[in-house]
């Protein structure tokens, strides 16, 4: 007879789109409908909301039924990627580069501890300040210094899941400076088995990927987060055209692995034979 919690069973599978009490004034049917998704055996096959649904509807639970849909969609990606990882004994440490509110870093903190992972760093990468200045605001939530969340903040977040508090690294600093060789240096040839890229700008992103390509391994599974956010036109194709040209520079091939709503794309690093044939 195995033993598992209920909670920890339910969490992962039966019960993703049970609902708990918010304080939100929000209709918990509309809710259900927009995250959840029904099917009808009569026409339109779908059970899309109505007027009634939209009584309460605001600004807030807007962005509470948003927010349900997305982190219902990162938390299967990373259940699936550790999936993936473990079933490949795939192994190494997890590194996040923007780690706003810790959400995905704590899901990376769950999966590793449901597969019994040991040996395992957690890296997390940012100014811990905000969003640097690029001269440009590609969207109104993208201004400088916004999406702060501090050390010590993050620290609590992290308290608070409870796992692998001796095994969490912050290294803070916009990374134009801080993605050094000195810090590369720090990892002693370590190796990754997924990294997160969270850094919205083009520039930033290009920073990560000057920083990564000693740390991966085949096998690696790489998180683009924001490939379409903040899509508009002097983007400079933000994150996914630095990784294209890393793409072309690397030693690796990357094969595409998961979509993650609209906005979110993975890769697995592939080890080529002859990389002078790429």
């Amino acid at each position: 007879m195995i033993i598992t919690s209920k909670s920890c069973r339910d969490k992962l599978y039966g019960r993703m789109f049970f609902f708990k009490k918010n304080t939100i004034m929000t209709n918990e049917n509309l809710q259900r409908m927009m995250v959840q998704l029904s099917a009808l055996d009569k026409e339109p096959y779908v059970e899309l909301p109505n007027y009634d649904n939209f009584k309460n509807h605001s600004k807030e639970s807007e962005v509470l039924i948003n927010q349900n849909r997305r982190q219902l969609e990162k938390f299967k990606f990373f259940i699936n990627s550790f999936d993936f990882l473990n079933d490949s004994q795939i192994y190494g440490d997890y590194l996040e580069f923007g780690i706003h509110k810790a959400r995905t870093f704590k899901m990376a903190l769950s999966c590793a501890k449901f597969y019994n992972i040991n040996d395992i760093s957690f890296h997390a990468f940012d100014s811990f300040e905000g969003l640097p200045d690029f001269g440009d605001t590609l969207i109104k939530q993208w201004s400088p210094n916004e999406l702060c969340t501090t050390v010590d903040k993050f620290m609590s977040l992290i308290k608070d899941h409870g796992l692998y508090l001796d095994k969490i690294n912050c290294h803070k600093g916009f990374y134009k400076d801080s993605l050094n060789n000195e810090l590369k240096a720090s990892f002693q040839n370590r190796k990754a088995m997924m990294i997160t890229v969270d850094c919205d700008f083009y520039y930033s992103a290009v920073s990560v990927f000057e920083f990564i390509e000693p740390f991966l391994q085949h096998g690696t599974v790489i998180y683009l987060d924001d490939v379409f956010a903040g899509f508009t036109k002097s983007s400079m194709g933000g994150t996914l055209q630095a990784f294209r040209e890393f793409e072309d520079k690397s030693s690796f091939n990357f094969i595409p692995h998961q979509h993650i709503g609209w906005w979110g794309r993975s890769f697995i690093a592939s080890k080529l034979v002859n990389p002078s044939n790429k």
